[in-house]
């Protein structure tokens, strides 16, 4: 009586290819990500992300802008309104938090930047006799 095994292993292997890969560098996309909105998600070839990020980056530091300006408007003339205030400290934040988090994404994203094809996972089926 025969027995035959099979045996599925998970099997992870690197290209051992001498190909060139593109490198793409976290400093530069966070720089980029800091002063221009969208830019690193740009760099890294995430292009919707990008535009979403970029727009909600625009958009709520226009309103911070805003707000603010309105904000000083009222007070310069001895009113104190105190929506316009909260509004705008509400949206700088927003600001603030977004801003943070799409630094950190560029950051992350340019570390993996192709981590698929760098990394094969495959399963392996074998048979012992």
């Amino acid at each position: 009586m025969t027995t035959i095994l099979l045996v599925v292993t998970l099997v992870a292997t690197t290209s051992t290819e001498p190909t060139q890969i593109e490198v793409k560098s976290p400093i530069k996309a966070v720089l980029l990500e800091a002063f221009i909105p969208g830019g690193g998600s740009f760099y890294l070839h995430n292009y919707k992300k990008g535009v979403l990020i970029g727009g909600i980056k625009l958009a709520l530091g226009g309103a911070s802008l805003y707000y603010y300006l309105e904000y000083r408007s009222l007070k310069s003339q001895g009113l104190y309104y105190l929506d316009a205030e909260s509004t705008f400290y509400d949206c700088f934040w927003w600001f603030t938090l977004v801003w943070l988090f799409s630094l950190t994404d560029a950051y992350v994203s340019a570390n993996f930047w192709r981590f698929e094809e760098q990394t094969h996972i495959g399963i392996q089926i074998s048979y012992r006799f």
